[in-house]
């Protein structure tokens, strides 16, 4: 197919047209080719390889990408600041705050367990382990606990 010489990037109209279609299936490259005219087969198979080996169609593909995320900006603190409106939302359902915690939790890297460092044949694991210190026993309502991590621990603190 013949570049289309409308299109800055030098793409063909086909190459556009998978460019444009990529966000409407997901980014799967193989739906979107099915989509806009390519062959099963070559959309399967072929298609991903030839995406990858084309810096032009990858880069237009990385530049719709940011272009969206652009767009549909959500900053951290946003994500965040909703988080916290459903966990402390005393109206809200048990399971929607208690997840609502659960991704505060990770946001912080509260519940990290272990941290894996890849060195070529090198692999190291370090482990980080979580303490816990009754807050409050009150026959009422479960133990209020405060996690820390052992090295925020009193012992290891001078």
């Amino acid at each position: 197919m013949a570049k289309n010489a409308a299109d800055p990037c030098g793409l063909n109209a086909r190459q556009r047209a998978l460019v444009d279609a990529l966000p409407a299936h997901g980014w799967n490259i193989s739906e979107a080719g099915q989509a806009v005219g390519y062959s099963r087969a070559y959309a399967l198979t072929g298609l991903p390889g030839a995406v990858r080996d084309s810096p032009v169609l990858a880069a237009e593909i990385e530049r719709k990408r940011y272009e969206i995320a652009e767009r549909n900006a959500v900053t951290a603190a946003e994500i965040i600041a909703g988080l916290r409106k459903v966990a402390y939302d005393e109206s809200a359902n048990n399971s929607d705050r208690l997840r609502a915690f659960e991704l505060l939790g990770k946001s912080i890297a509260l519940f990290a367990e272990k941290v894996v460092t890849a060195t070529e044949d090198l692999r190291i694991v370090l482990r980080r382990p979580v303490d816990a210190e009754v807050v409050d026993e009150s026959p009422e309502q479960r133990p209020q606990l405060r996690l820390r991590h052992a090295a925020q621990s009193p012992q290891t603190a001078e």
